[in-house]
């Protein structure tokens, strides 16, 4: 039976699933027959093969370079880790990220590989990249010239907008991450960063060209990640790469249609890295569990801290977070506690989806049960009455706040009671029955915006996202 070919209008999940159905027979390995219908989705997109044998036919020297920060903000970006990540790095004659965000650790070292790499599939990312790399003085001039102090409106109106020029979009992407709650150069995934208001930018020529001389001879590719670490494998390639996060490991929504990351994929990037010729660290903030298995047979972890900002309502918030480093190479570092393939302790963050269970129509005041004793949740972990009262405590009496999809906060929102349930219960409401056990955490949220509590009463909004941190531990 032939290989199916994606339809018109198909999407890259439905892709997968039909042909991985399909081709059960010729390919029965489950690995390889997933490898043969990821292979025919990037080939079907288009993928550059031409520039990218240029670029992995070239050979180069080393040579010294000024280390800098990243030109942007990226979700997800390693600026406070980029030295440390480096240290790590053996001698390599090619370096390639192909999955750059923002670039934080090329843009950090010091050594400029005879071949170099960046890649991302995100397209706005890219045209910064490629303005930075190709401008002209003159170009770098209107570029600095432009509107630069922060502006909700204005923040909004270039969100929506769809600049033709390459500097165009390279200043509508730049602006949009610069002044956006996650460092993301679209609207869809994020809401304006209200205390950047009124602050400027520092974009001046000087730093312009800087950046352009660095860029100088980078081969710039915006296509699939994991076909390009395939093609500029080889003993001397250095690979840096971080992947968004699967979907387990993340809220819905902050990665926009085209450049989600399932965990299909995340498998496929595993398996390849399983074979690969070259040296890599792989960034993950939760270790997946196609990772853990090689951790020990191989490959190497260690943990390493970091720091989280994230602007809300007139200032900024750090949050101190663990990222850890996998390598097919020793590391020198943190060793995580015993070996993560055994199920040993581990920090991880999470959000869990908390249904809307009742709603008093007459005091707007939605009522979430938030966690559940003894239940597995998205993340596959199960939460004890004990730890979910302690959390219930923590919010009351610390945080007390109550967001919008995780973009801004809600003005005239908050909770107004919180209580573990005595007994097992049962809500009514919207047409639907929720059972509820004893020793649930139950929060009940007042809602003083009417817009939203439309949404509540005809049921765009369901339920809640409960983002926090916690340390793993096997269960017993």
């Amino acid at each position: 039976m032939p290989i199916p070919t994606p339809r018109e209008g198909e999407e890259q999940k439905e892709f997968i699933g039909r042909c991985m159905k399909a081709m059960n027979e010729e390919f029965p390995d489950n690995k390889q027959r997933n490898a043969v219908c990821y292979s025919t989705w990037r080939k079907s997109k288009g993928i550059d093969k031409a520039e990218i044998d240029k670029a992995a036919g070239e050979k180069g020297s080393n040579t010294d370079t000024t280390p800098m920060g990243p030109a942007f903000p990226s979700p997800g970006g390693k600026s406070r880790m980029a030295s440390r990540i480096i240290s790590k790095f053996p001698p390599h004659e090619v370096y390639c990220e192909p999955m750059a965000g923002a670039g934080s650790v090329f843009f950090r070292k010091s050594t400029r590989a005879g071949v170099e790499i960046l890649n991302d599939l995100n397209k706005d990312i890219m045209s910064i990249y490629k303005f930075l790399q190709s401008g002209s003085d003159n170009d770098f001039q209107a570029f600095a010239n432009h509107n630069w102090k922060a502006s909700k409106n204005r923040w909004r109106a270039l969100a929506k907008s769809k600049p033709k020029s390459l500097m165009d979009m390279a200043y509508r992407a730049w602006y949009v991450a610069r002044f956006g709650w996650e460092g993301d150069t679209s609207a869809d995934t994020q809401g304006y960063r209200q205390s950047e208001t009124g602050r400027r930018a520092a974009i001046t020529v000087k730093k312009l060209q800087k950046y352009r001389d660095r860029l100088r001879g980078v081969h710039l590719l915006s296509t699939d990640g994991i076909e390009v670490i395939q093609k500029f494998d080889g003993p001397d390639t250095m690979f840096l790469i971080d992947p968004p996060y699967p979907h387990a490991q993340r809220r819905k929504g902050l990665w926009r249609e085209g450049l989600d990351w399932d965990d299909e994929q995340q498998g496929a990037l595993i398996n390849t890295l399983s074979n690969l010729k070259g040296k890599f660290i792989l960034c993950q903030r939760d270790v997946c569990p196609l990772a853990k298995e090689k951790i020990g047979n191989g490959w190497h972890a260690i943990k390493m801290s970091t720091t989280m900002t994230m602007g809300t309502k007139g200032k900024d918030t750090h949050q101190k977070r663990y990222e850890v480093l996998i390598a097919n190479m020793p590391l020198t570092g943190k060793v995580l506690k015993d070996d993560l393939s055994k199920g040993n302790s581990e920090s991880m963050s999470a959000s869990i989806r908390a249904p809307i269970v009742k709603a008093d129509e007459d005091r707007h005041i939605a009522y979430v049960c938030v966690m559940e004793p003894g239940t597995v949740d998205a993340q596959g972990d199960i939460t004890e009455a004990v730890d979910i009262e302690k959390a219930l405590h923590l919010y009351m009496a610390k945080y007390r706040k109550v967001g919008l999809l995780h973009k801004s906060l809600l003005p005239n929102s908050y909770p107004v009671e919180a209580y573990i349930a005595p007994q097992d219960l049962t809500f009514e409401w919207n047409g639907n029955v929720t059972e509820i056990k004893k020793g649930s955490g139950i929060v009940g949220i007042y809602v003083g915006e009417e817009k939203v509590w439309k949404m509540v009463k005809n049921g765009e909004l369901t339920g809640a996202s409960i983002t926090g941190s916690a340390v793993r531990v096997p269960a017993t």
